[in-house]
């Protein structure tokens, strides 16, 4: 090998030991002045004459651009994991973001779907207590056939009553069990 020229052996050697800016700058294809910004807050993994060298596989960290898409990343993460700093903004966000679902009626407050439901279910129950009625008057119902459409119809209505007022439905879906109650005493009569 030439004069001044280092073996391989050595050459990883002094990577694994450190480098300069100046070499980290070249490494990069970057400006010494860009580097010595990016790695300000790393620390130097040695001195050599008086000047600070770096490793490579801690430097890179600051030097390069992250592989993944930053965006995509902070979507995915929990509330939980977000920096104490970020929280702020992420529930500022979370609450810009349900001023506007609600200013674009994508999203309804629950007493307004809550009343919407008590009217669909006062509509509902008063045709289904019609049912055997509304039969009989088009044909001929046996005693049998009456008891068992009004059990049929009983049975609907009761069900349905367990559901929305008694919060059988599953946690996703399920109001405040006190707001569904409330909105279905002042709009029902009473299953």
């Amino acid at each position: 090998m030439a004069k001044g020229v280092a073996r391989p052996q050595e050459y990883i050697q002094a990577l694994c030991d450190g480098v300069t800016i100046s070499d980290l700058a070249h490494v990069f294809h970057m400006d010494r002045r860009n580097v010595t910004e990016k790695i300000r807050n790393l620390k130097p993994s040695m001195l050599r004459e008086g000047h600070p060298v770096y490793r490579i596989d801690e430097a890179s960290r600051y030097l390069m651009d992250p592989l993944v898409d930053i965006e995509a990343y902070i979507k995915q993460l929990r509330p939980n994991d977000l920096p104490p700093l970020l929280l702020k903004e992420f529930w500022a966000g979370q609450l810009n973001k349900q001023k506007f679902d609600l200013n674009d009626e994508n999203l309804w407050p629950t007493p307004d779907v809550m009343a919407v439901l008590a009217k669909v279910f006062k509509t509902l129950k008063q045709g289904v207590l019609l049912f055997a009625d509304t039969i009989e008057a088009q044909t001929d119902l046996t005693e049998k056939q009456r008891r068992l459409i009004t059990q049929l119809s009983d049975g609907l209505l009761v069900e349905l009553h367990r559901t929305l007022v008694e919060g059988d439905i599953d946690a996703e879906t399920k109001p405040k069990r006190r707001q569904a109650e409330d909105v279905l005493i002042t709009e029902d009569d009473g299953l």
